[in-house]
């Protein structure tokens, strides 16, 4: 099975970054996010051009981690649309699209050589070559990115998201109502809701997915109550990037971990073994009503319009249950994300030229809407314009119930692959959940290989030994 974050069946993601490889407005660009209208769309590139003359020609180096064939299909024709509308420029476009996690080396290899690329859709960890790395700043604002999305590290924007993918609590209107339940809000609602779903659903249907495998899916449900609770796996000491600590141990996070460890150890009893569960799977056992509750991005609600229609109309997104002592203005949930990023010594005014262009397009809405309602737009502002309103998916019933939701929580939206840190930690990633330090802990404690407590203590041990090495490749 399909473990990668973005990207796994279906072709999830367009998204990320139709990046060089662009898309044309042709005229205007259609002003996607209401936003400035800078350089992009409006006919020529502002800056950008040679005069009179013959145009000149100019090779175009795009890396993405990206290897369906209908997307590379969709950045050429993005690209030749963007190519016409160019002034004084004939640009050839090298893609150089690899395999999921295949970027960041591949972008060391050609930074070491000095032949940087001149765009780059990456993993988030690529803020960790922040020294080398173009300031986004000019383009986030051209967008207008929420400033907890631009990653600031070494005193700059490293990076401008492409698309963002919400997580939330997906459930079954229809079987909630027959249990005579509501979402709730709280943990103790939560396993008093949980226990009566039990109590109602037939043999081999359960209350709720919770996911226990050592893989990074676990997030899809501890990562919002991470944040609720303000536990921190890693802290930052200085705005360097070798100036971090493990913060696991300390007492008050340790104390709130083997809570949430507790928590969800007893959520377990009314969810599937799901040990060996994938990505896939997780959608999959929701549509083959074998659970009525899911935590997941929009990508649930896509695959539900996909494999069986008729549950649509009773799938509707929810909070997750806030912990004690956790105020409703308090809620977090996250959204994760593949982002572009520009490195010095490429062609960084074209690049934001096509950046600029490619966000005010048409185009731009078109590979946001490529997995609707999964991708949402970096401008929230987008789902009431007319591309979205014309959406089979969210111009439906449960696509405006889900856009209402995103409204109401958007300022709740955190980026989970930065963690929580002050300043942002790029690698944070790499530590916590690509170690399988964090999910491995999560694991063991929900199955009864280890007491929460054990749990905890023996991933801090790990984090302190995996931290140094982890600075130690970023900082060299």
């Amino acid at each position: 099975m399909v473990s990668s974050r973005r990207r796994f069946i279906q072709t999830i993601g367009v998204g990320a970054g139709i990046g060089l490889a662009g898309c044309s407005s042709g005229g205007n660009g259609g002003s996607g996010n209401n936003q400035n209208t800078g350089t992009g769309g409006s006919g020529g590139t502002s800056g950008t051009t040679t005069g009179s003359g013959k145009p000149k020609r100019v090779q175009f180096h795009f890396l993405a981690e990206i290897t369906n064939s209908n997307l590379k299909k969709t950045y050429q024709s993005t690209f030749d649309a963007w190519n016409k509308q160019l002034t004084g420029y004939e640009v050839k476009p090298i893609f150089d699209f690899v395999g999921i996690n295949k970027s960041i080396p591949k972008l060391n290899t050609l930074l070491a050589t000095g032949q940087p690329p001149d765009l780059v859709l990456s993993a988030p960890r690529i803020s960790s070559f922040h020294k080398q790395l173009a300031d986004m700043t000019p383009i986030n604002d051209h967008v207008g990115t929420p400033k907890r999305f631009t990653q600031p590290v070494g005193g700059k924007q490293t990076v401008v998201p492409e698309v963002l993918e919400i997580d939330s609590k997906w459930y079954r209107q229809d079987v909630y109502d027959k249990a005579g339940v509501t979402p709730p809000t709280t943990w103790d609602e939560h396993l008093t809701v949980n226990q009566k779903l039990a109590d109602y659903l037939p043999k081999k249907q359960y209350p709720e997915l919770i996911q226990a495998g050592a893989n990074s899916t676990v997030w899809n449900h501890m990562g919002p109550v991470h944040a609720m609770l303000g536990v921190n796996f890693i802290e930052r000491t200085g705005s360097g990037l070798d100036q971090v600590r493990v913060s696991l141990g300390d007492t008050k996070n340790r104390q709130n971990e083997i809570k949430v460890l507790n928590y969800f150890k007893k959520l377990y009893q009314w969810s599937p073994d799901s040990l060996s569960y994938s990505w896939p799977d997780q959608t999959l056992v929701y549509v083959n009503d074998t659970v009525a509750t899911n935590a997941y991005e929009g990508r649930l609600l896509t695959n539900v319009f996909a494999q069986k229609p008729k549950l649509a109309p009773v799938t509707k997104p929810t909070n997750f249950p806030r912990p004690p002592g956790v105020s409703k203005s308090d809620y977090k949930t996250f959204a994760i994300n593949n982002p572009f990023a520009v490195p010095e010594g490429g062609q960084k005014d074209l690049s934001f030229n096509f950046l600029k262009w490619f966000y005010d397009s048409e185009y731009y809405k078109k590979v946001v809407l490529s997995v609707a309602p999964h991708q949402v737009p970096v401008d929230i502002k987008m789902l009431d314009s007319d591309a979205f309103k014309q959406n089979k998916i969210w111009s439906s019933g449960p696509g405006k119930t889900y856009k209402a939701y995103l409204k109401d929580i958007w300022g709740n939206v955190y980026n989970s692959q930065l963690g929580r840190t002050n300043p942002p930690t790029p690698y944070w990633g790499q530590v916590v959940t690509d170690s399988k330090i964090v999910p491995n802990m999560v694991s063991n404690a929900l199955v009864g290989r280890k007491t929460p407590e054990k749990a905890v203590d023996d991933a801090v041990v790990q984090l302190k030994k995996k931290l140094p090495q982890v600075v130690k490749q970023v900082t060299s």
